[in-house]
């Protein structure tokens, strides 16, 4: 009989190119692997960037003062119903700001220092407290904590 043909693959030449192609192969697939591994890398250093300048927007602070409540400053004479009390917040903002001006003396020289100061705390921060003594009026000539997140 005949022999077979030799085949094209077990040749010397053919077998060393077969051996660089499968290197190849391997080196494009660590390749591929690397590539995934930065773009995770980088996408995880992205969420860790933006997480730790974010986590001020869920965070507040707050100021807590011990104050007695001024019937004049919190129920004018003729304005003291619980509904005219929970609506006087500038009484209220009033009081706490003194009372932030009398914590930081030096915002007292100047009126840009003054307001500077004075806007540590918005008018509807201490909301919470008028519709507290509106429907506890007994506080009104008590000293009581009153407690108001800082402005942004």
């Amino acid at each position: 009989m005949t022999d077979p043909a030799a085949s094209t693959f077990s040749t010397p030449a053919a077998l060393k190119r077969l051996k660089r192609r499968r290197a190849a192969d391997v080196r494009f697939r660590l390749y591929g692997l690397c590539a995934i591994l930065l773009a995770l890398g980088a996408l995880v250093l992205l969420a860790l960037s933006i997480g730790s300048q974010a986590i001020s927007a869920a965070t507040y602070h707050v100021v807590r003062y011990d104050v007695t409540l001024d019937r004049a400053v919190i129920a004018p004479p003729g304005e003291d119903t619980p509904e005219d009390i929970a609506r006087n917040v500038d009484g209220f903002w009033e009081l706490a700001r003194d009372n932030l001006l009398a914590t930081f003396p030096e915002a007292d020289k100047d009126r840009a220092t003054r307001t500077e100061v004075s806007e540590f705390l918005t008018r509807l921060a201490v909301l919470p407290t008028a519709r507290k003594v509106a429907e506890q009026p007994q506080l009104i000539g008590n000293p009581i904590t009153l407690v108001a997140p800082l402005n942004d």
